[in-house]
């Protein structure tokens, strides 16, 4: 509680009092001095460490701005690489899926009957684990046509192919940010 609040209470006027004829006389008063002295001095110190820890700050902040550039512009760089490998890529699976018919005639479609079990491991390595044989034993034809699954196969390619350029691409950023802030 401040001493100036003490005169305020009915038990503290004693106290005070007390107080001010210590701090009056010769040993209270240095004592006094010595108190005041202490926290001035730890204000000057506190005051001395905010502005140092300030101009630090700053320091850092500076030196950081070329480096955030730099990496911003690996940034910049990777990823316009990275879209147009992307955009050449998707073009690519799209003049293949074109082609499918022109090398998977009807003629093939008809001559290559695909048996259930094929259809079963081919889905399974693109989407997960085989189901049960509900429709029929793996020797059964499976009604899917051999354009189809060249379909499926070169837009599973097309998917690959996208993302070995995205790996790639990372890859790059990260050796390049790597270079730019050792």
């Amino acid at each position: 509680m401040p001493l100036f609040l003490l005169p305020l209470l009915g038990w503290g006027k004693s106290l005070f009092d007390a107080a001010l004829t210590f701090f009056s006389r010769p040993p209270g008063s240095y004592i006094g001095i010595a108190i005041a002295f202490a926290l001035s001095l730890w204000w000057f110190g506190q005051h001395e460490f905010n502005k140092g820890h300030l101009a630090a700050v700053v320091e850092a902040q500076n030196a950081a701005k070329p480096i955030i550039a730099k990496q911003g512009e690996i940034t910049r760089e990777v990823v316009t690489k990275y879209v147009t490998v992307k955009a050449q890529d998707e073009a690519k699976t799209i003049i293949r899926i074109k082609e499918v018919p022109i090398h998977v005639t009807e003629k093939a479609d008809a001559a290559c009957t695909l048996p259930l079990g094929f259809v079963r491991v081919f889905n399974d390595a693109a989407h997960g684990p085989v189901p049960p044989a509900a429709a029929g034993t793996d020797d059964a034809p499976s009604g899917v046509a051999l354009s189809e699954v060249a379909q499926a196969a070169v837009q599973n390619s097309g998917e690959y192919d996208l993302l070995a350029a995205q790996m790639m691409a990372l890859q790059d950023w990260v050796r390049l940010q790597q270079k730019a802030n050792p």
